[in-house]
């Protein structure tokens, strides 16, 4: 039976009041503060970075009476700069690229001194650079072309492993081969205090950075494991409350279609008719906002993270915090990166699943005719979902939500075996769900709101064609995609992929839950 478009199903209370514990208390969040204005990494960053730098400078700036400066110091400068810029504050980082830039030096400056001392066999200035020339053709093309072809072992190519060093090796070759053709003596000067002064840079990075308010490497990625959690959890909570809110047709998210052709008048049309409506201004604030959907927004991030979480497994043999640890052994060091990859990927596939479900929801809306036991499904499963992933681990909330889930596991598996029969019957229809064939609460909605908004746009669209292309610019219905009506076989689809989040989300639990005590041990900075 059809429900009034602005009634709720029974029960269905997660959406309409504040976030509850699992205690049924409302959940406190701290008032904000002078602290929550300042970020105390970035702010430990920009000190370090200005005292290496003010250090740095001193090579510049400070000069005997009566002598020269330092030779060529802004070269001491520039490297404290490249090789301390990590605004993870990771000393394992700042070592690996140290690492690099000396290797890079070093082969440049000794390729660049032998071009440089064997051009001097030339007498005359056209012969020299003719020399410096072919030198310079040849050393660049084998060095790129060596890096860009061979592998180290069986593993990465040369430049992609060491993609800086290869950089550095040919700006300093430059630096020390070219000021051969000049008429300054002597000739090798410049080329020998490029290679010092690079030297004296990285010690200087080097050390500032592990004194100055170091970080270990493990402890980030301890970090990273954590925030993709995080992530999976809210992001799942926010799906699967989308589809609640959407399918009882209280809420009403952009298609991606229609979103690219959506103009900003049109946008603030839209959120004008969506903020009258009393669910979504009080509820749904957070899931669907101006600046976009909050699931794929978290699946950016999600994605972004991840990278750079990947990025620390090269440089973890750097950390200096478990060079001298007795108590560590390899093998564990290498079970750590094991059990926290394993964190990672799971965390991920989640959120390859929960951009499938907002697909669904954001484009195929109209068709789906779930029932008030489902949307209330969805409500409790979601919100039970975000306190099993809830950071950091708490036995009286994590446990008892990941109890939770698994007990929803059941009913879903029984519609879904339902539904599957009937698909198997060949009852597509959308009598054979066990609701009305009638238009659903979400496709009333999603025609009375938005209706005359996207009119709008496809005229207008449609004026600017005809405008520019005249007849030809009409659109052309006879090449249309074809719309396929919603069937059984869909929302058998959209119930299997929620049942793979909760899945995955319990194996994403068990798997943090079984890692989080030696994570803690071994990082160096935990409590």
């Amino acid at each position: 039976m059809d429900r009034p478009m602005n009634s709720r199903p029974s029960g269905y209370r997660s959406l309409d009041v504040p976030e509850q514990t699992l205690s049924g208390q409302p959940e406190m969040k701290p008032t904000p503060g002078w602290t929550s204005l300042v970020d105390t990494g970035s702010f430990l960053f920009a000190l370090r970075m200005a005292v290496l730098l003010t250090i740095g400078s001193l090579f510049v700036l400070v000069r005997m009476p009566g002598e020269e400066g330092y030779p060529q110091g802004m070269w001491v400068l520039v490297t404290m700069l490249f090789v301390s810029w990590f605004p993870r504050l990771d000393a394992a980082s700042v070592i690996e690229k140290s690492t690099q830039r000396l290797m890079g030096t070093l082969v440049g400056a000794s390729l660049g001194l032998l071009c440089g001392f064997a051009s001097t066999a030339f007498k005359h200035h056209a012969a020299q650079a003719t020399f410096l020339g072919v030198c310079m053709f040849t050393i660049t093309f084998l060095v790129v072309f060596s890096s860009g072809n061979f592998r180290i072992g069986q593993g990465k190519k040369i430049m992609q492993r060491f993609g800086y060093a290869t950089i550095l090796c040919l700006l300093t070759f430059f630096i020390a081969m070219l000021p051969f053709s000049s008429d300054t003596q002597p000739k090798w000067r410049k080329g020998v205090w490029r290679v010092l002064n690079v030297i004296t840079g990285c010690i200087l990075g080097t050390v500032g950075s592990v004194i100055l308010f170091p970080r270990s490497t493990t402890s980030i990625m301890r970090e990273k494991v954590d925030k993709q959690v995080r992530l999976a959890g809210e992001s799942s909570q926010a799906v699967l409350h989308a589809a609640a809110d959407a399918f009882s047709g209280h809420l009403n998210p952009l298609a991606l279609t229609d979103e690219l052709l959506e103009t900003p008048a049109h946008r603030r049309d839209r959120m004008r008719m969506s903020m009258c409506r009393r669910s979504f201004r009080n509820v749904n604030k957070s899931v669907v906002t101006e600046d976009g959907d909050r699931p794929l927004t978290m699946y950016a991030n999600a994605i972004s993270d991840w990278k750079e979480a990947k990025a620390l497994y090269p440089v973890m043999p750097f950390d200096p915090f478990h060079w001298f640890s007795v108590h560590i052994s390899e093998v564990e060091k290498e079970e750590f990166k094991l059990k926290t990859a394993r964190i990672l990927a799971q965390a991920l596939r989640i959120q390859t699943m929960i951009v499938s479900l907002d697909a669904i929801i954001r484009n195929d809306l109209p068709g789906y005719n779930f029932d008030d036991e489902h949307i209330e499904f969805f409500a409790e499963v979601g919100t039970s979902i975000r306190n099993m992933l809830t950071v950091p681990y708490d036995e009286s909330i994590n446990a008892q939500a990941a109890a939770r889930v698994a007990e929803k596991l059941p009913e879903i598996r029984s519609n879904i075996r339902q539904i599957s029969s009937k698909v198997c019957r060949g009852e597509t229809g959308a009598e054979s769900i066990g609701t009305e064939s009638v238009e659903s609460p979400a496709a009333k909605a999603h025609k009375r709101m938005y209706t005359p908004v996207f009119e709008s746009i496809f005229q207008s669209v449609s004026v600017s064609e005809s405008s520019a292309n005249g007849e030809e610019g009409q659109r052309d219905s006879a090449c249309e995609a074809p719309v396929f009506p919603c069937t059984a076989s869909c929302v058998l689809l959209f119930l299997q992929l929620v049942e793979q989040v909760m899945l995955r989300s319990l194996r994403l639990h068990h798997t943090w839950t079984k890692a989080a005590k030696q994570m803690e041990d071994f990082d160096p900075h935990s409590a």
